[in-house]
């Protein structure tokens, strides 16, 4: 089976390899023999997970116990109620079950389905909402809980009836879909997950960053990708590729980048100058309005001619550390402190920075001298205006 999904999915984990996706679209296999009943397929970091056979219309059909240091679980998948799992259950912290609601009088009246079809469903394959309750009652966890469900507000009331029939503990509905269960050797809650709102991924924290990447400040701060295993031209017939326009056909002049139709070998991000960069471009912002602040308070040609200074100044500035000059001693007597917070939103990228560059420029030397803002932006200015 799993040689078969591999052969459906080769064209497009073949066509990905024209990018650097290295390793992550492996499937290993682990063959057990279906008849060993609660024999170990895993058990490798403290993690041990066993199985045993279920009644689900066909052989090969199993549930799964996991456990890890004093926490369990147990996932049965569908099957029917049956007396070996709450065996090999007993203990279990969370034990999750599906539930298919005995209701096909009901579905019949709102489908018009003959209630036949969801009643032989259900005794081929499936755990009736009442019998969910009795497994629960048999295996005593301390939470309880049902999935693969139809969640359907007019069954629910019926579905916990039949559950509260038998079991009279912690209940939870594996549904709606990502329920997330939080458990710990003294207590376990339950709660939805945290999910953008779009398709597209979430940005990561910065320490979720760090693990993904293995970014260990402040040795280790590059992101190294691997080589593409194949180019475009390796695996695309020179027809094909001939009959795709020309760019310059429906790219407007002035936006118009010659494309990239390979990715480069050894490539690399450097975290410390991705970081700079965008402290950089925030920085200019926030020292632009710092400026305007301050230059308020002046008279109007003065202000103006300090404020064409510090703005000329942070054009000419090329590093971070420059900048990041600026900001420290400048920024930091506006009338705003929120102006250093907003800026420098990552204290250790910053002090790693920092603690690489340079002495500060005479200039900014200068103006430190002084602590009153008005003080602070004439000399500012007066010292840009010399060099």
């Amino acid at each position: 089976m799993i040689d078969g999904m591999k052969r459906m999915a080769h064209w497009h984990t073949d066509s990905f390899n024209a990018f650097p996706i290295g390793d992550g679209y492996e499937v290993e296999g682990n063959i057990f023999d279906f008849r060993d009943d609660n024999g170990i397929c895993y058990d490798q970091h403290g993690v041990t997970v066993r199985h045993w056979r279920r009644a689900h219309t066909k052989d090969g059909a199993y549930a799964y116990r996991l456990d890890w240091k004093g926490l369990s679980f147990v996932w049965t998948g569908d099957g029917r109620p049956d007396a070996l799992t709450t065996k090999l259950s007993q203990g279990v912290v969370v034990f999750v079950t599906e539930l298919q609601p005995d209701l096909g009088n009901l579905t019949s009246l709102k489908f018009g389905l003959p209630a036949l079809m969801t009643n032989v469903t259900i005794d081929q394959a499936h755990t009736p909402h009442y019998a969910a309750g009795y497994m629960f009652a048999q295996v005593q966890p301390r939470l309880a809980m049902c999935t693969h469900l139809t969640y359907d507000e007019a069954e629910v009331p019926e579905m916990i009836a039949g559950i509260r029939t038998h079991w009279e503990g912690l209940f939870q509905f594996g549904a709606p879909d990502v329920v997330v269960v939080n458990v710990t050797k003294d207590a376990i809650w339950t709660r939805k997950a945290a999910l953008p709102d779009s398709a597209m991924p979430a940005m990561p924290s910065a320490a979720e960053a760090a693990a993904l990447f293995d970014l260990k400040p402040p040795m280790q701060m590059k992101v190294r990708f691997p080589n593409p295993r194949h180019t475009v031209a390796d695996i695309k017939e020179p027809f094909v590729r001939e009959q795709e326009f020309d760019p310059t056909a429906y790219y407007p002049a002035d936006v118009f980048l010659a494309p990239h139709t390979a990715f480069p070998d050894d490539f690399k991000i450097v975290v410390l100058k991705m970081a700079g960069t965008q402290i950089a471009a925030k920085a200019k912002v926030m020292i632009r309005d710092a400026v305007d602040r301050v230059s308020a308070r002046l008279n109007g040609n003065e202000a103006r001619q300090i404020a064409r200074r510090v703005v000329q100044s942070l054009t000419a500035v090329n590093t971070t550390a420059g900048l990041l000059g600026i900001v420290r001693d400048f920024a930091r007597h506006s009338e705003d402190d929120a102006v250093l917070d907003e800026i420098l939103a990552d204290p250790k990228a910053v002090n790693d920075l920092l603690a690489k560059a340079e002495e500060l420029e005479r200039v900014f030397a200068q103006v430190q001298a002084f602590d009153d803002p008005i003080k602070q932006a004439q000399a500012l200015g007066k010292a840009l205006k010399q060099s």
